[in-house]
């Protein structure tokens, strides 16, 4: 589970630090981890990494990102 979160974050900082993080970007489909994963536990993974987003983009780029999830993590601009 550790595993995914830091894959999503490690892209998360990519995008963002390429000035490639726009509109509507996705991370951790439910798709991608259904196999591996019941749905509790890709609630909790999807948690996890809205945390340790949350905190990275506040950081970098305060007020200017929404995340929210539904079949994955999306995080918006405002």
């Amino acid at each position: 589970m550790d595993y995914e979160i830091e894959q999503a974050f490690g892209e998360l900082i990519r995008l963002y630090e390429g000035n490639e993080l726009h509109g509507h970007t996705q991370f951790l489909s439910e798709d991608e981890l259904e196999d591996n994963y019941s749905h509790n536990d890709i609630d909790d993974i999807w948690r996890q990494f809205e945390l340790v987003a949350q905190e990275y983009l506040e950081g970098v780029a305060p007020g200017k990102y929404k995340i929210t999830y539904g079949w994955c993590v999306f995080i918006s601009e405002i």
